[in-house]
Formats: structure tokens, C-alpha cells, sequence
């Protein structure tokens, strides 16, 4: 018994870690790296400015109507992002902060001609900053100075577009802030500079229903498309595979996902590998279906019906028992199942 406690609090204790690695992909980690793959698409960002602050901005005609001016923009971030290996869409949340939600407020150095997002050039103890011949340079800019601040292997020569960072040189040594966190006190002197950055993605990402801990298991559905699972238990259904809903665990737990043979529903186990959460198309439950999908993730069903006595207190009153008392995370999971509570 003692040895499975031992085990049990090591497996914890990786799982913590593993959701507080450095290179985790959400948005409110101490280690959110700059580069990364992007999680919100030009449509997510732009839906989520639309529910906060509608269609009052200042952006250039070229972009097109204040309806859609924002959506095309955030499109631009997103694409010039992927080019360089850059979280665009975290850095479209930075834009949000440096431009006041791209009203430009009145008094402030930059412009909405400027084309300028990220304050570049707009240091403390000057007047000016730099400008750009069209939003697309002006992203390309701040894509190519985060890099700076990110990869500490980067050139100029090793960008994917030519250099129009006018300050990309002075980045120094290069790669000296790699997260987000860490633009706190260097991109900016705000100390808060890097988790408001974060806070405004991680309100964007919970607004489109997206989850903010990495990719754990993907696999694929036999009627077409696929899904992926992330650590928090959400599932993403994509192209074109049909949703059966998703378990929210709270924490980076969930580690395992396959798909039921007939393409009707998925099993996700979290971290200890024994809590199996089923989501099927229709109301009919196949058991045996289940089981093979289990066996395949390596998981051992336990006997449903095995009951342990009690031993008696010396005073007449009912012991716990030592398993009883430590009940792993698991356990309690699938307890507050079976009571129908969902945690």
C-alpha cells in the first residue's frame, strides 16, 4: 500500500510539472513562449473584439470598412506569425494593449497612420516612433522584433521576409526574452507589461470556447476528420468529424483519446490512466465496444462489485480503511460520477 501511495504521489507531481513545463502553449502559464504554433484563428480574434468593444477603432481605409477592418487585420497576425514561428495571435492581443484596442488614444505618439501596433520606437523619454508604409509592414515589424526578443539563434538573414524592424539590431543579446512573461521590464518597463498581455488572450481564448493547455493525443475518426485532446479534457473535432462533447478537468490531467469503432463517440483517460469519460452519438451504450477501446489505451478495468469489509473500531465504530483514506484523484472522479456530479 505504502509503495502505491509513494507512486501515486509521483505521477501527481509530474503531471503539475508537465503542466508548468516550459514551451506550454496556454495563455496563462509562468512559461508562455513567444514562438509556437497559434491556438485562436483571425476569426476567433476578431469575434472576441467584436464582444468587447464592437466596431470602435481607428484603422486605415486599406484594410477595409470598420465592420471587417479588424478581422482583416487580425488575419494579417496570424499569417505573418506562422511566417516567422510566432505566436500571432498573442501578439494580436498585445497590439489590443498597446493601441487601446486600436483607438489610438488621443495624445499618445502613434497614430493610426503609423501602422504601427507594438509601440516600436515609442520609448520612454522620446517623442516619436517609428512608422510603416502599410499594416502589413507594421505587423511584419513587430513579428520580426519579437522573434529578437524570442530566438536567440536568429539573423536577419534567417528571417522569412526582408528586415523592417528599424530596431531589430538593437535587441541585445537576441533571444534575451523568450516568453511573454519576460517582455516585462524590456519591451515595455511596465513589471505587468507581459501577464496583461496574457490576461487579454486567455478572455479572447474563453470567449471562443478554446483551450489554453497543450495537445495530448490526437486520433482519427473512421467516417472522416479527426480530434485533438488537450490537457484540460477539451476536445476539438475537426475536419469535419462530428462532436460528442468533452470533459472539463480543471487542470493539465487528460492524456489519452480513441475513437469507438463505429465512429460514434471517443474515450478520454486522464494522467493515471483509469478514468475513463465516454461521450457517444446515441443513447445506446456498447459495452463491449468500450472495452476493446480500453484495452487499446492500455487501461484495466477494475472489478465493479468487489466490496471490502470493514474491520469494527475498538469502540464499535466503523474504520476506514487505509485505501479509503487516500483515495487518488481518479478514484474520486469517478465517485462523483457515478453520484452525477460533474466536477
Amino acid at each position: 500500500m505504502r509503495r502505491n501511495l509513494l507512486l501515486t504521489a509521483v505521477l501527481l507531481v509530474a503531471l503539475v510539472a508537465g503542466a508548468c513545463s516550459p514551451g506550454n502553449s496556454g495563455g496563462s502559464s509562468g512559461s508562455t513562449t513567444i514562438m509556437g504554433t497559434q491556438r485562436l484563428t483571425a476569426d476567433d480574434l476578431a469575434a472576441w473584439f467584436a464582444s468587447v468593444k464592437g466596431t470602435a477603432h481607428r484603422l486605415p481605409a486599406s484594410l477595409g470598412s470598420q465592420s471587417v477592418a479588424v478581422r482583416n487585420l487580425a488575419q494579417i497576425f496570424i499569417e505573418e506569425g506562422a511566417d516567422e514561428g510566432v505566436r500571432g495571435d498573442i501578439a494580436f492581443a498585445q497590439s489590443v494593449l498597446e493601441t487601446g484596442w486600436f483607438w489610438f488614444p488621443d495624445g499618445g505618439r502613434v497614430a493610426p497612420a503609423h501602422n504601427n501596433y507594438a509601440g516600436i520606437g515609442a520609448v520612454d523619454g522620446g517623442s516619436t516612433a517609428n512608422a510603416f508604409a502599410t499594416p502589413r509592414q507594421g505587423v511584419r515589424a513587430q513579428m520580426q522584433h519579437l522573434r529578437a526578443y524570442a530566438d536567440a539563434s536568429v539573423t536577419a538573414a534567417k528571417l522569412a521576409h526582408p528586415l523592417v524592424d528599424p530596431r531589430f539590431h538593437l535587441v541585445s543579446p537576441k533571444g534575451k526574452a523568450p516568453t511573454w512573461q519576460g517582455l516585462s521590464g524590456t519591451w515595455a518597463s511596465s513589471t505587468t507589461y507581459g501577464s496583461r498581455i496574457l490576461e487579454l488572450f486567455s478572455d479572447a481564448a474563453r470567449h471562443v470556447g478554446k483551450s489554453l493547455t497543450p495537445a495530448r493525443s490526437t486520433a482519427a475518426n473512421p467516417a472522416g476528420g479527426h480530434y485533438v485532446l488537450f490537457g484540460d479534457g477539451t476536445v476539438e473535432a475537426r475536419g469535419g468529424a462530428p462532436d460528442f462533447g468533452d470533459k472539463a478537468f480543471g487542470f493539465d490531467i487528460a492524456r489519452d483519446l480513441a475513437v469507438m469503432p463505429d465512429g460514434q463517440g471517443y474515450v478520454l483517460l486522464d494522467g493515471f490512466r483509469r478514468t475513463p469519460q465516454v461521450r457517444f452519438g446515441t443513447e445506446r451504450r456498447d459495452e463491449d465496444a468500450e472495452r476493446s477501446v480500453l484495452a487499446e489505451l492500455g487501461h484495466r478495468e477494475r472489478p465493479r462489485h468487489h466490496v471490502r469489509r470493514r474491520r469494527p473500531h475498538r469502540h464499535g465504530r466503523l474504520r476506514r480503511s487505509s485505501s479509503e483514506r487516500n483515495r487518488s484523484q481518479a478514484d474520486r472522479y469517478r465517485v462523483l460520477e457515478e453520484l452525477g456530479h460533474r466536477p
